[in-house]
């Protein structure tokens, strides 16, 4: 392990050089970026504790962790060739990496979804989807539980963790020959085939219904503003000046706050999106190399 391995030992000095930059400026990006998350969704916490936000402070810290505990190795391995544990270290690494991306690929699914049902069945989310913490803390146990079993698997030796390329990571080996190794991978794959499906169709479903809410909204507050205005002013011909300015007011402010509810469902497609088509782009080329 200790050496320049998958033909990285015919990079040019400048490719090395390179490669080495864009290694180091991806830990810094994630992990500075992910620190900013935590410190923006702890404040939110404060005064909004709901699911989404918890969910997103649950993903912040997983991203986070992948850098803290498996990034320092890679660099190591890839600028001066060193793996320091060996056999051990990459069984380690293995495992905090396959279980950490379960953890985050579960966690974008859950989001997703939660984002859905909560466009879709927007009385039903807000009378059972509510922050309990008790909940939280069984519900984090149990995936953390399950996944964590399963990362171990390769270590106990069912199938085995090897090098990938650019030889900087150990993961389980996904040309595995033994049938504990190909039932290991095919699961694994199965898992993240279920999860983009679930991932793009659920963010496919925000964007439906979100376009169809900000059509509402912008049109039937006017229509039934209008409508009652009409009314008030056939029943009632003696309106004051006063009362008329108000009412004015009311519907202007109702309209406002339409607009505003409009454009945060705009927003928070718009960032279901983002997530749904990075990690499509990110989990894809993976799932079909392999």
């Amino acid at each position: 392990m200790n050496k320049r391995e998958f033909n990285l030992e015919g990079f040019t000095n400048e490719q090395f050089i390179a490669g080495g930059i864009t290694l180091f400026l991806s830990g810094l990006i994630g992990i500075c970026g992910n620190i900013f998350v935590l410190i923006v969704t702890y404040r939110i916490l404060r005064y909004r504790k709901n699911i989404p936000n918890v969910l997103i402070l649950f993903l912040a810290w997983t991203d986070l962790l992948i850098f803290l505990l498996a990034y320092p190795q890679s660099l190591l391995k890839y600028f001066f060739g060193v793996y320091f544990g060996d056999y051990i270290a990459c069984d380690y690494q293995a495992t905090v990496l396959t279980f950490l991306y379960t953890i985050s690929i579960s966690l974008v699914s859950i989001m997703s979804a939660d984002r859905l049902l909560g466009l879709h069945r927007p009385f039903c989310y807000k009378k059972y989807i509510t922050y309990d913490k008790e909940k939280v803390k069984v519900a984090a146990i149990g995936l953390g539980t399950t996944t964590l079993t399963v990362s171990l698997l390769p270590a106990l030796g069912i199938g085995r963790n090897v090098l990938h390329f650019p030889g900087t990571f150990c993961l389980f080996d996904w040309g595995a020959e033994s049938l504990e190794g190909k039932a290991l991978v095919y699961s694994y794959m199965a898992m993240l085939g279920i999860a983009m499906a679930t991932i793009i169709s659920c963010n496919f479903g925000v964007v439906v219904l979100t376009w169809k809410l900000i059509r509402k909204v912008q049109c039937k507050p006017q229509v039934k503003e209008d409508l009652e205005m009409g009314r008030k002013n056939s029943d009632v011909e003696t309106t004051t000046s006063e009362s008329k300015k108000l009412e004015h007011l009311r519907i202007e402010v109702a309209r406002s706050q339409s607009g505003r509810r409009g454009d945060m469902e705009l927003q928070f497609a718009k960032w279901s999106s983002a997530v749904a088509f990075a990690f499509v782009c990110c989990w894809s080329f993976f799932l079909v190399s392999s």
